[in-house]
């Protein structure tokens, strides 16, 4: 699989770097060539289709970043009727890309650059100033009444070829590695619900202009590949709240708090990394579909805090419809499709009980300020759910 030949080339490469200092030689990082790493450890591909709108409806893991209301479930009366253990992933595998990565790949691959590090080093500069992106992460979360526990290590990377025959490569390499504990509570009616999630995890941070001629060289590997990196320890808070109204078409309103009061992460000689606090509100309507199935219209705004952060930008907007007999989450099958001012976004998935996939293909504006540049990206789940076994 191309991805997976991305991750585990560089991967491989950098995984030995992680406490090294950086190579004197090697200028310092162009910053502004990069991709954008998510700050989100547990990745939703549900959320990429639907624009990232999905705070009033997020059910499954993705209920722990999007809003932990939703942990347990939304529907009161089917949820009533769910057994203990509802979710018990093992595991929950997903991988994305963006439009570049399978390209590179490919080019390295049909080379031979794993073994000829000139060669490699042509292929690299060849593709000069194109960001590449890439991304594995491996949760095992369980979802137990209301309540969730969700183990997960998250592995992203985004490098750019410099070019001009020089080998290097830009790059930002986070490894994230943590658990994950929450729950919620839901009003007798099932019309408010309430939730917290919690995490604790280490992060590996690498930032560093890298030559490609000595890391896929084993030998000089440590010595050569000395990215500037740091190891951090922290946790964050997420607090959400959904008011599902009974009217026709269940108008729900939702907010959610994202690192509550700023997430903080400490390195051992004091250094901090902090996550901005990201306040969210989100409303939808669910009309039922009958025996079909029910259709989910959710408008979402992010970044309410953020002054500097355009108004185009703070905006998304989701669409499912969801077929089969159960609510959410345990549909058999989904079609979405999102928008957001990057551009347009689509998915599906399919849930086979004890197996099931989610995929979905979206753009992301990974520009600073007000300007736009887009990058593609695509993502897919796989996952076992042993509570259905």
């Amino acid at each position: 699989m191309r991805l997976a030949g991305f991750i585990g080339l560089f991967v491989l490469c950098y995984g030995e770097t992680a406490m090294a200092d950086a190579a004197a030689a090697v200028p310092p990082p162009n910053k502004k060539v990069l991709s954008v790493i998510d700050e989100d450890p547990i990745p939703s591909p549900r959320a990429n289709a639907m624009g990232g709108a999905i705070g009033t409806v997020a059910d499954d893991l993705d209920a722990a970043f999007h809003n932990p209301a939703g942990i347990g479930g939304l529907n009161q009366k089917a949820e009533a009727q769910a057994p203990l253990i509802r979710k018990f992933y093992f595991p929950a595998v997903t991988v994305e890309a963006n439009q570049n990565a399978p390209t590179l790949i490919h080019d390295l691959k049909k080379s031979g650059a794993s073994s000829d590090g000139a060669v490699g080093q042509t292929v690299i500069d060849s593709h000069a100033d194109q960001r590449n992106y890439a991304r594995a992460n491996v949760a095992t979360g369980m979802v137990l009444g209301r309540a969730m526990v969700l183990p997960f290590s998250d592995t992203q990377m985004a490098t750019t070829p410099r070019g001009e025959n020089s080998g290097i490569l830009d790059t930002h390499y986070r490894n994230m590695n943590g658990v994950g504990y929450g729950l919620s509570v839901q009003s007798p009616d099932g019309g408010i619900s309430l939730g917290y999630f919690g995490y604790a995890a280490t992060r590996q941070e690498t930032e560093g202009a890298l030559m490609y001629a000595d890391i896929i060289d084993a030998s000089k590997r440590k010595d050569a590949l000395k990215a500037a990196s740091q190891t951090y320890s922290g946790t964050g808070n997420n607090v959400g709240a959904i008011w599902r109204m009974n009217y026709r078409g269940s108008p729900t309103l939702g907010l959610n708090v994202k690192n509550a009061g700023d997430a903080t992460f400490k390195a051992k000689g004091g250094e901090q990394l902090r996550v901005k606090q990201d306040v969210q509100s989100s409303f939808s309507l669910s009309p039922n579909l009958g025996r079909f199935g029910v259709m989910n219209f959710v408008a979402e705004a992010g970044d309410l805090e953020r002054k500097s952060t355009p108004f185009s930008k703070k905006y998304h907007l989701g669409m499912e419809m969801l077929l089969g007999k159960r609510p959410g989450s345990y549909s058999v099958f989904a079609l979405r499709t999102g928008y957001t001012a990057a551009g347009p976004s689509a998915g599906l998935a399919l849930h086979l009980g004890l197996v099931g996939f989610d995929v979905s293909a979206y753009c992301v504006d990974i520009s600073a300020d007000s300007s736009r540049v887009v990058e593609r990206r695509a993502s897919a789940t796989a996952f076992v759910n042993v509570a259905e076994f």
